[in-house]
């Protein structure tokens, strides 16, 4: 039997009833830079020492389900929507490269953008440390919408008459309140929903049969 070097992930707690039980098997011999997991979600990432996704696992009811598709065909984007691109949508785009970053591609846009981040909105992702490079004020027409699967309106619009028409995804219309124009303790609260939001909500709207 082959000797697993410590950095092998074990998963010998696996039901080997399972249907997919051998991939899971299989994908234990590998070596592993890294392994991330969100324990709300269930949700682990398993990376090579490439830096490649092998495998995607998901807890449903006690029932692992498996996918072992690469990371390129695994991954879906995911466009977060308010009015400025400037607070709530910002917030929502670097959280969730944050924290799903190995699964998720994450955008976000304005319907009548600023052109810049408020600096709020910067200072409170920072105290959080989540890293805010490459974020930008834009509007649609800076979107690439056939990588997106999943729009999420935060201030709550439809949206149906700025996507396009042959937009084939979801929308998710859900109000988060706008902290433009007020103090941080505010900003720290719009950045708490969201966070809940990211962490909780955004697998489940992805694992959803339509995305």
């Amino acid at each position: 039997m082959r000797k697993m070097s410590p950095n092998c992930a074990r998963l010998n707690e696996v039901d080997t009833t399972h249907p997919y039980h051998h991939f899971l098997l299989t994908f234990s011999l590998i070596p592993l830079a890294k392994i991330t997991s969100n324990f709300n979600s269930h949700i682990i990432c398993l990376e090579n020492l490439e830096g490649e996704m092998v495998s995607y696992c998901w807890e449903k009811n006690g029932q692992s389900i498996l996918s072992v598709e690469g990371i390129k065909h695994m991954k879906k984007g995911v466009l977060f929507v308010c009015i400025g691109n400037s607070c709530r949508s910002i917030m929502a785009e670097a959280l969730t490269r944050h924290y799903w970053g190995n699964a998720v591609r994450a955008f976000s846009a304005g319907t009548y953008p600023l052109g810049h981040i408020t600096a709020h909105t910067l200072e409170v992702l920072r105290e959080r440390k989540i890293p805010t490079d490459g974020l930008y004020s834009k509007g649609f027409s800076a979107i690439a919408f056939e990588e997106i699967q999943l729009v999420v309106s935060l201030s709550g619009e439809s949206l149906d008459h700025l996507l396009p028409q042959s937009f084939p995804g979801k929308v998710i219309p859900l109000y988060v309140y706008d902290p433009y124009g007020q103090g941080l303790s505010v900003f720290r609260q719009t950045l708490d929903t969201i966070e809940r939001l990211i962490r909780e909500k955004l697998p489940e709207w992805l694992d959803s049969k339509t995305v």
